[in-house]
Parts: structure tokens; C-alpha cells; sequence
């Protein structure tokens, strides 16, 4: 296998698509999950599923294997403050640490795609989770709290 996982009989080719499904989940779930009562604890469970298929897809790459765990514990434990303790600096904080590490995903995943090499499968499914991590990232910047 070689470092992006694009070896003959590699798993870790599907890696970016794995990512791709669950983003789309979010998105297809979003608008008809969040009315229901439980709607927020189901996207906090998908949104997690995301994180673990972001961090998978990083996985390949040794340097930025203790980065994302780290990025991600951090949102989880903001996002966590601001349920238990909800104050606007909880809120201030729990978005910047979600918008860093959506932009720690997008730009190591758009490096990845935009270095030289064969254009595969992998790297057609990673542009696009790059885009639409930068889709969600332009969101949260934009979004009125």
C-alpha cells in the first residue's frame, strides 16, 4: 500500500468516499432531523460519524495523525460546555473550534488532491469533501447566532 492508499488491493482507497457518505447524510438528514425532539442528539451522532470518517480519511498521512484527534476533542468537548454550561463565550469558542477543524479537514484533504499523481477514484471523492467542508465552514461563518 502506499502512503494515500492507492496500492492495488488497498482499503484505504475508499477512505474519501466513506467521508463523502457521511457528509451527504448530514445534509440529506438535517432539514427532517432537526424539527424532531431527539433531532439534535441524532445530528450530534451523525456530525461525530463525519469526524471519524474525516479523521480516517487524514489517517495516511503520519503528521497529521495526532492533529485531527486532538482538533476533534476539542469541538467535542466545547460543543459539550455549551450544552451543560451555555454561555456566549462557550458559543464563541465551540464555533471556532469547529470552523478550525473544518478547515484543518478541508485544506489537508485539498493538498492531498491537488498533488501530483494519477487523478483516481479517491481523489475525485476528496475534492468534493473538500468543497463541501468548506461549504460548511462558510455556514458556520456566516450564520447569525
Amino acid at each position: 500500500m502506499t502512503e494515500h492508499g492507492e496500492g492495488p488491493n488497498a482499503l484505504g482507497r475508499w477512505r474519501h468516499l466513506t467521508l463523502l457518505i457521511s457528509i451527504l447524510l448530514l445534509f440529506i438528514a438535517s432539514p427532517f432531523v432537526a424539527p424532531l425532539h431527539h433531532g439534535p442528539t441524532i445530528l450530534s451522532i451523525v456530525a461525530a460519524i463525519v469526524l471519524l470518517s474525516a479523521t480516517y480519511a487524514v489517517s495516511t498521512r503520519k503528521h497529521l495523525v495526532g492533529i485531527a484527534p486532538i482538533l476533534s476533542l476539542a469541538t467535542i468537548m466545547t460543543n459539550f460546555l455549551l450544552v451543560a454550561v451555555p454561555s456566549y463565550w462557550i458559543l464563541v469558542v465551540s464555533h471556532s473550534t469547529i470552523v478550525v477543524l473544518i478547515a484543518f479537514f478541508a485544506i489537508t484533504i485539498l493538498v492531498y488532491v491537488v498533488r501530483s499523481g494519477r487523478i483516481t477514484a479517491d481523489k475525485t471523492y476528496a475534492a468534493i469533501c473538500s468543497l463541501s467542508a468548506d461549504r460548511i465552514r462558510l455556514d458556520l461563518c456566516l450564520r447569525p447566532s
